[in-house]
Formats: C-alpha cells, sequence, structure tokens
C-alpha cells in the first residue's frame, strides 16, 4: 500500500475514483472548481494505492490549532485488510509533522469507530444525521 498527496491531475482523478462510489456528483464539484495551491494546504486530499490503483482516500482540514480527518473510504471489495488504518496513521503522522497537537473526526460506520477507537480516539460527543431529498421547495413570497 502506497500513499499520496494529490497534487496532480491524476492522483485528483484517482481520488475521486475512490470517493464517486458514495457521491456521484462529486466528480462535477472538483472539476468545475479550480482549487487553489492554498486550498489544498488547509485541506490536503490524499490517495492510497496498489499496485498503482487507487483503493481508498482520505482527507484533512487544517484550522487554527486542530486537524480534522474526513473521507476515510476504502474500496468496498478490499475492506479489512488494513487499508482504512494505514490511511489513518499516515494522516495522523502527517497533521503531526505539521506541529498539530488535536485531531478531529466524526464516524458514520461500526467499523470506522472501531478503527479509530484503537488509535487511541475517544467519544466526545454523539449527534444524528439527517438528509435532504433534494426536493423542490416552493418559498412564499411576503
Amino acid at each position: 500500500i502506497t500513499i499520496e498527496q494529490v497534487r496532480t491531475r491524476k492522483q485528483m482523478d484517482d481520488f475521486l475514483v475512490t470517493l464517486s462510489v458514495y457521491d456521484q456528483n462529486i466528480s462535477e464539484f472538483f472539476n468545475d472548481k479550480i482549487i487553489s495551491s492554498e486550498v489544498m494546504e488547509k485541506n490536503p486530499l490524499f490517495v492510497s494505492y496498489i499496485e498503482e490503483k487507487p483503493v481508498g482516500n482520505g482527507s484533512l482540514h487544517f484550522s487554527d490549532d486542530i486537524a480534522g480527518i474526513y473521507d476515510i473510504i476504502t474500496s468496498e471489495n478490499l475492506r479489512s485488510r488494513g487499508i482504512g488504518s494505514n490511511m489513518m496513521k499516515y494522516l495522523m503522522n502527517f497533521v503531526h509533522e505539521k506541529g498539530y497537537k488535536e485531531i478531529c473526526l466524526s464516524t458514520s460506520s461500526d467499523s470506522g469507530f472501531k478503527i479509530y477507537s484503537r488509535l487511541g480516539f475517544k467519544v466526545v460527543g454523539l449527534y444524528e444525521c439527517y438528509e435532504w431529498p433534494g426536493l423542490d421547495i416552493q418559498v412564499k413570497k411576503l
């Protein structure tokens, strides 16, 4: 398993391949946006590879004195092989090398919770997630 920070168009395409399984519109978002190096510095993206094939991803967000880990995704047919754990460890080391002392994250899966707990993360709260189906809403004019 190798992990690379997204810096090229090919790496971005590989990142999107692994993410598009969960969000088919994500490619449109990234293709329509010009992502500056400043944005990528505060929000670096990463791709994990096995034999040059993208198999997972992860992303970070840096704000003030805390780092957030987001979108740890592993190809479904390759789960339970350490890809997600390796990405987490890589991101944690990356954050540490940047000098950050705190990392936060959220999880929506039991498998993610197990990995994070095993790596020393502690639960600080629980929340419910709601999804809007994107239906047309008519706004009354006042």
